[in-house]
Parts: structure tokens; C-alpha cells; sequence
């Protein structure tokens, strides 16, 4: 069912007192539109979510540490750079399982918080014909990741051509799952790598990059993994519009773990992706793990990076 975004009201000490005003529009799941006012001009915003619903938690550290939000569960999700007018405006996707999770956001320059904004039962907006989110993602099976830690909904969709298998991923908001010690023998896709190639991981235990042709075809094997850690690094959200005229949305990590990075995929509904996409043409970064206890290889080149490291990695999704 399609739920429509709407603006709740404020909650919590800062919540009462602020001057920042948070709207959101359209359909749920899918493309959100989101408005916020009344920050500092050209001042840091920073996103949060209630993880566990609304409430009164306090932020405990950095500059504005004893904010009282509307949150419960804290997330920090994005950072945001305000315009002159002290506007940010942002069309994230939102997935299913993420329409009901409260969002409030904070002005980094005065420490004080929007009002809260949730989801409501209610029409449809025009976020669910966009590409991304556009249909519920169905998980056939679930496997063990991170060598008996936490797990990985997923399925396989058979062989399909790289094109295919990244409209699928774009669709349901799933991210790419393969590597040696999965349920399935690869290889697998994981990454595009340029207008005529893709990239897949194999099964040998430290796999290196493998480019081949994006109109071979090879598993499209895609989930949704648990989460282990939250992210500690908030880029700011990029936007790039590539040859075939779609817009994407990304951010690039400069210090996360693979399972810091793919929480994050997991709560924009989108996939670990090669900086190539985003037109940061050779630029090195990981992919997901290719060896499920271990490593992943890293994109345009480069080696492989332990998955309890920190690495460099970019996340994103297209519209």
C-alpha cells in the first residue's frame, strides 16, 4: 500500500523551540521529496532517524551534545550543506520497510532540531513510478554472513545480463551478495565498471577484480544484509547524471568497514557501487565482500580489502 509522507508534530525540548521545518512528499516506498527551512544559511544539516520510533534521546557526543530530539534509537543517515536561504532540498529513497521511521533533522551551527516528520497511511505519490523502489523485494532464501555473525536475506534470479541484473537491484533496493563460502557457486555480478563492461567476483578465495562484458551472463544474486554496525562517517548526498540520462544518487565513504557500508546501502535502498558509475572514472573503491569472511576486491584495479578494515567505498542508486 502507498503511504504518504507527512509532517508530524514537534517533539522533545529542542523540538518545541526550533525555527526548522521539515516536509517531505510523495509516494512510499520510493523517490521521496524533502524540504527543510529555517537552518543556517549555508551551515551543516545532518539527518537522523528514530530506529526505534519517536521518543526524547539525547545526543551524546560532538558539538551538539544534550540536543534533545523527537527520536528514539538515534540514527545519524546524511549530512547536508544548507543553501544561502538556509534551505536544503534532497529526493532520497525511502524502502518499505523504512516509510514509517521517523526523521527529524539537525541544524549543526545552533544544535537545535526539526520538527518530526513520519508516515502516514494515505494516497500514493508519484515516487513509486520512479525506477528506484518501484517494487517489494522477496527473499527466497537466508544465509549466515560474516562467518556465523549476522545474516543476508536473498535471491538468486538466475543468469541475466549485467543491465538486467542492476535494474532488478535498482528496483527492489537490494544490494549485490556473492562470494566464495555462499550458498551458491559464483561467479557473481557486483559492480559496473564502464558503457560496455561490468564487473563479477568468483570463487577463488581472495578474488581479485574480474571485468567482462556487461552482456555476458552470469548470477544476479541480490539481498538485503543485516545489520552488524552503523555507520560513522555522514557524506554529504552527490548527484550525477550519467550517459543514459539517469540521475544518481550517491555517497562516498572514505573509512568505513564493508558492513558499515552496507548498512547504509541498506537503509537508502541502494548497492555498493563503482566510482566509474558516478563519473569518478578509475577511482579506487571497495566492493562488496568476495570472500564472505574476508575481503573484497576493489574496484579499477586496485587489491583487496579485509572486511573488518576500514576501507573506502562508494554507495548509491539511480532514479
Amino acid at each position: 500500500m502507498q503511504k504518504t509522507l507527512l509532517v508530524g508534530a514537534a517533539v522533545g525540548l529542542s523540538a518545541s523551540a526550533s525555527a526548522q521545518t521539515l516536509t517531505m512528499a510523495g509516494g512510499c516506498p520510493g523517490a521521496i521529496d524533502v524540504t527543510v527551512e529555517g537552518l543556517t544559511p549555508e551551515g551543516i544539516a545532518v539527518f537522523l532517524s528514530g530506529g526505534a520510533g519517536e521518543g526524547d534521546d539525547v545526543i551524546g557526543f560532538g558539538r551538539c551534545t544534550g540536543t534533545v530530539t523527537g527520536l528514539a534509537g538515534i540514527r545519524f543517515m546524511s549530512r547536508l550543506v544548507a543553501d544561502g536561504d538556509g534551505r536544503v532540498r534532497a529526493r532520497p529513497g525511502v524502502r518499505a520497510d523504512g516509510c514509517d521511521r521517523p526523521i527529524q533533522v539537525l541544524d549543526i551551527s545552533t544544535c537545535t532540531v526539526s520538527n518530526v516528520a513520519t508516515a502516514a497511511d494515505g494516497g500514493g505519490g508519484g515516487g513509486s513510478d520512479a525506477p528506484h523502489l518501484s517494487e517489494p523485494f522477496v527473499a527466497e532464501s537466508d544465509s549466515t554472513w560474516w562467518c556465523g555473525g549476522t545474516g543476508i536475506s536473498y535471491t538468486n534470479y538466475g543468469f541475466l545480463t549485467f543491465d538486467e541484473c542492476q535494474d532488478i537491484a535498482n528496483r527492489t533496493g537490494t544490494n549485490w551478495y556473492g562470494g566464495v563460502s555462499s550458498p551458491i557457486a559464483g561467479p557473481f555480478w557486483i559492480g559496473e565498471d564502464g558503457p560496455d563492461t561490468a564487473v563479477i567476483g568468483s570463487d577463488g578465495y581472495w578474488t581479485d577484480e574480474i571485468v567482462v562484458s556487461r552482456d555476458d551472463l552470469h548470477q544476479c544474486v541480490l539481498g538485503i544484509y543485516d545489520r552488524r554496525s552503523d555507520p560513522s562517517e555522514f557524506p554529504e548526498e552527490e548527484l550525477y547524471v550519467d550517459g543514459e540520462g539517469r540521475t544518481w544518487h550517491f555517497w562516498s565513504f572514505a573509512a568505513q568497514t564493508h558492513a558499515q557500508a552496507m548498512a547504509w546501502a541498506s537503509d537508502v535502498g541502494g548497492r555498493i557501487i563503482n566510482p566509474n558509475s558516478v563519473g569518478r572514472v578509475g577511482t579506487l573503491a571497495f566492493t562488496i565482500p568476495t570472500h564472505q569472511c574476508h575481503a573484497g576486491a576493489e574496484f579499477n584495479g586496485g587489491g583487496t580489502c579485509n572486511s573488518d578494515n576500514i576501507c573506502n567505498f562508494y554507495v548509491g542508486f539511480f532514479e
